[in-house]
């Protein structure tokens, strides 16, 4: 199971429907907040995090989710449609 976290719900909608028309299994979030909520019961495969989000952004959702030792062994893979360098 891929989950997919991104405030854009049509990138969110284009990953789930290109994830599931190729095989695989996803699932998505608006935001970090009910994603974790998910994590209580349930444990992907692959967490792809959208880096520009309000609230909670890719980073510090990633952050988050690797200092959490049950959690830290879940892959993460960081998304953005911004163009440019990036400067954290």
């Amino acid at each position: 199971m891929i989950w997919i976290v991104d405030d854009d719900s049509t990138i969110r909608d284009i990953e789930v429907y290109t994830l599931n028309s190729t095989g695989f299994e996803a699932k998505s979030f608006a935001s970090g907040a009910p994603m974790f909520e998910a994590l209580k019961t349930e444990r992907p495969d692959l967490i792809v995090l959208d880096i520009m989000m309000p609230v909670m952004d890719g980073c510090e959702l990633c952050n988050k989710i690797k200092s959490d030792s049950d959690l830290s062994h879940v892959p993460v893979i960081l998304l953005t449609a911004a163009v440019g360098v990036a400067t954290r």
